[in-house]
C-alpha cells in the first residue's frame, strides 16, 4: 500500500478503545499482518498477548476475501470482535480464523513458561530487518507487559576459521565479531534499556548449536520459544525447528501397536525405522511397551465384527504373535498389552500401569495409523498423557489415510516426531 510505511510508523495505543490490525494478503495462503506495529506471519503471538489489554474491541482492515465465503462474512463476522466475556471466547475465535492457514495446531504461548527470542537484528541485517522493525518492537513490548523474557541472538565469527560450512554457501560474506556490522541495530536501545537481557552469540543458522541456549532454557524451566527476527527461511526457521517440544525420557515411554504378524505385509515399509525409534528410545532409557490386538473368542469381537466380517486377530494363532524381526530390540522385561479394540488402553490397565511409574508422555508407532495407533493416542491425550505420534514409524493402507490422521492428530492431538527426533535425546 502507498501509505503502509506512514502507518508503520505510527504507535499501537494498548490501552485505547480500538485497536487497528491491519492485515494485509501476502500470498494465496497467508496473512501479512503489520503495517501498524503488529507482527506478520504467524501473529497470533501479539492477537494473543493482546487479549490482555484494555481494548474493547479490536478493528480488522483489508482482509483477503478468499478466506471466507463473501464479503459480508467479512464485514459482518470479522471487522469487530466486542470483547464480551471473560475468557474472551469470541477474540479467539476471531483470531483463529485469521491465522488458520498458517498451522494446524494453534496454541497461545504461556506467560509463565515462554520466552521471546529475537533472531539477528543486527546493523548486517538492517536494510531486511526495517520493514518488520515496528512490528518487533511491538512484539518485545508486549511480551515485557507479560513478563515474558527477551533473548536477543547475534550471528558472528570470530575468525574467517570459525566460518565453517557457511563459508562454503556465502563466499566468505559473513560477520566477523567486534565489527559494526555484528552489533545489534541501535533501533533496540529503547526495548533494551534497563533490562538485563541475555544475549546468544552464535555462529551457524541455529540459536542452539553449541550456544548453551538449551541449557539456559531448561535451567529456568522455560518450555515455549517465540521465534522472531531475521532472516525467517535460515536462522529463524532452523533455531524453531531445534526448539520444537521433544519428548522428555524421565517422563515417556515409547508405545509398539500391534507389530503383529497378521500386520507384517503392512508394517514390512516402516520396520526399519521402527527399529531405530526402539534402539533410540532405549538409548535413552525410554521404556518400551509392545500391544497385541487379539481376541480370546468370537464372543469377544465386539463392534468390531461388525465393521471386519469376522476376519479378527484370535489368540494364540501364529497371526496374533508379534513378529519376528522385532526379536533382536525387545527386552524379557518389556511390558506387553492384550487388548482387543482399536485404544491400547480400553479394559488393558495401561493407564494405571503408566500413572503407577510416573509416565506422563505417550510416544505411539506402529499399525494402523488411522485405527489402533490413531484411537491409542486420541485415547491417551483424553486421559492426561502429552502425545507424540511418529511419522515414520506407523503404517496404514494408503497414503492419504496416513496424511489424514497426521493432519487430524497435529490439529489439536499430538506432537509429530520422526527417527530424527529420537537422535537428539541425551544418552543414559
Amino acid at each position: 500500500m502507498s501509505n503502509g510505511e506512514e502507518e508503520g510508523e505510527k504507535s499501537v495505543d494498548l490501552h485505547a478503545s480500538v485497536v487497528p490490525i491491519m492485515a494485509e494478503p501476502y500470498d494465496d495462503n497467508t496473512f501479512f499482518l503489520g503495517q501498524n506495529g503488529l507482527v506478520d506471519g504467524p501473529s497470533r503471538v501479539q492477537l494473543a498477548l493482546l487479549a490482555s489489554t484494555k481494548a474493547e474491541s479490536i478493528t480488522v482492515h483489508n482482509l483477503k476475501p478468499s478466506l471466507f465465503t463473501n464479503s459480508e462474512e467479512i464485514s459482518t463476522r470479522l471487522t469487530t470482535f466486542p470483547r464480551v466475556h471473560e475468557d474472551h471466547s469470541l477474540f479467539r475465535h476471531a483470531y483463529i480464523e485469521l491465522v488458520m492457514q498458517w498451522e494446524g495446531k494453534k496454541r497461545n504461548p504461556n506467560p509463565k513458561a515462554a520466552v521471546l527470542l529475537v533472531i539477528d537484528m543486527q546493523n548486517y541485517f538492517s536494510a531486511m530487518a526495517k520493514p518488520i522493525l515496528q512490528n518487533l518492537l511491538t512484539t518485545i513490548r508486549l511480551c515485557r507487559r507479560v513478563s515474558i523474557p527477551v533473548i536477543f541472538t547475534r550471528h558472528c565469527h570470530k575468525s574467517p576459521s570459525d566460518y565453517g560450512m557457511l563459508d562454503e554457501w556465502w563466499n566468505g560474506d559473513l560477520i566477523l565479531d567486534g565489527t559494526p556490522e555484528s552489533q545489534l541495530i541501535p533501533e533496540l536501545d529503547d526495548v533494551r534499556a534497563g533490562h538485563q537481557d541475555h544475549v546468544v552469540e552464535k555462529n551457524t543458522y541455529s540459536a542452539f548449536r553449541g550456544t548453551g541456549l538449551e541449557e539456559y532454557l531448561k535451567e529456568r524451566d522455560i518450555q515455549e520459544v517465540i521465534v522472531t527476527g531475521v532472516m525467517t527461511n535460515l536462522c529463524c526457521e532452523t533455531t524453531a525447528r531445534e526448539a520444537k517440544r521433544n519428548p522428555n525420557p524421565k517422563a515417556a515411554v515409547l508405545l509398539v501397536i500391534d507389530m503383529q504378524n497378521y500386520f507384517s505385509i503392512l508394517a514390512k515399509p516402516i520396520l526399519q525405522n521402527l527399529l531405530t525409534t526402539i534402539r533410540l528410545c532405549r538409548r535413552a532409557s525410554i521404556p518400551v511397551i509392545f500391544a497385541r490386538h487379539c481376541q480370546k473368542s468370537p464372543s469377544d469381537y465386539g463392534m468390531l465384527d461388525e465393521w471386519w466380517n469376522g476376519d479378527l486377530i484370535l489368540d494364540g494363532t501364529p497371526e496374533s504373535q508379534l513378529m519376528p524381526e522385532l526379536d533382536d530390540v525387545r527386552a524379557h522385561q518389556d511390558h506387553v498389552v492384550d487388548k482387543n479394540t482399536y485404544s491400547a488402553f480400553r479394559g488393558t490397565g495401561l493407564e494405571e500401569y503408566l500413572k503407577e511409574r510416573g509416565i506422563e508422555e505417550v510416544i505411539v508407532t506402529g499399525v494402523m495409523t488411522n485405527l489402533c495407533c490413531e484411537t491409542t493416542a486420541r485415547d491417551a491425550f483424553v486421559r492426561g498423557f502429552r502425545v507424540f505420534f511418529s511419522t515414520d514409524a506407523t503404517a496404514t493402507e494408503n497414503e492419504e489415510l496416513q496424511e489424514a490422521t497426521l493432519k487430524n492428530l497435529a490439529y489439536g492431538f499430538a506432537y509429530l516426531v520422526d527417527c530424527s527426533t529420537f537422535d537428539q535425546l541425551p544418552f543414559h
